[in-house]
């Protein structure tokens, strides 16, 4: 059977036998066992997401993201065993690696959602995020907070200063970022950061106070009225939130919504 762990931010296979990092590339091969034969999978790690796989002993493997069974093609890419998605063959497009033709499946690539601080909030919203199909970083210098163990579902936890977020973490634009820190000053150095580039999403956690608070420090420092602006806060819809569980479900929905926006938008 093929494991479901995570695997470079875009597919989800068993990388228990061998893993390899061409160097200097954005590709990895992996090399797994399905039913006794050895497949031979190609992610890169693109916008859209590739994954392709090939049956030494001919034919191809598709593994899908939906807890679905994986399931075998032909080199038509028609199913002979275990469940494909209808439109399987379509999605499959020969293209040509060496003196071979295979076929390659895109995939979505799960969004990354930032999350700056790991208290209870954080503790209930990355479970929830990570359940909806985001992929969770969470960062804090807190040692006893950023701790794997509290985050089963991140893809990564960083423990570090939060004046030296760039040393640690390359912010993205398509990045989903939530700041929800212990303390005013920290979430205004999270910003202070975070706004020297657009993100898809940036909220902070904090009420009126808090946002009157940041907003003027991050004016005083240069930041455009308009960039503040963009910053969802208090973060997460309104629906009367009140427990770390309440405000998880609230950020989650107000960032799944962004999201389908931004999905409408790029496709036109």
């Amino acid at each position: 059977d093929i494991k479901e762990v995570n695997y470079q931010r875009i597919v989800k296979v068993d990388t228990s036998l061998n893993v390899r990092q061409e160097p200097d590339t954005s590709t990895s091969i992996v090399k797994t066992l399905y039913n006794g034969d050895i497949v031979t999978i190609v992610a890169e790690t693109t916008s859209n997401g590739m994954l392709w796989g090939k049956l030494d002993s001919g034919g191809w493997l598709a593994l899908r993201l939906d807890g679905g069974a994986p399931a075998l093609l032909d080199g038509e890419g028609q199913c002979v065993f275990g469940q494909a998605p209808e439109d399987a063959a379509a999605l499959c497009r020969p293209f040509a690696a060496g003196n071979e033709h295979v076929f390659v499946l895109p995939l979505e690539v799960g969004e990354r959602a930032v999350i700056f601080g790991a208290g209870h909030c954080a503790q209930a919203l990355a479970p929830l995020l990570a359940s909806v199909g985001f992929r969770v970083t969470v960062y804090d210098d807190r040692p006893e907070l950023a701790a794997a163990a509290l985050f089963p579902q991140a893809e990564r936890v960083i423990c570090a200063p939060f004046d030296r977020i760039g040393e640690h973490l390359a912010l993205a634009r398509e990045d989903y970022i939530v700041a929800m820190s212990s303390t005013h000053d920290s979430d205004l150095c999270v910003l202070r950061q975070v706004l020297k580039a657009e993100h898809v999403y940036t909220g902070m956690l904090g009420g009126g106070p808090k946002r009157a608070f940041v907003s003027g420090k991050l004016l005083e420092g240069g930041v455009p009225q308009a960039w503040i602006d963009h910053v969802h806060t208090p973060v997460g819809l309104s629906i009367g939130a009140v427990t770390p569980a309440e405000i998880a479900v609230s950020i989650a929905a107000e960032m799944v919504m962004v999201r389908a926006q931004h999905r409408g938008a790029a496709r036109g």
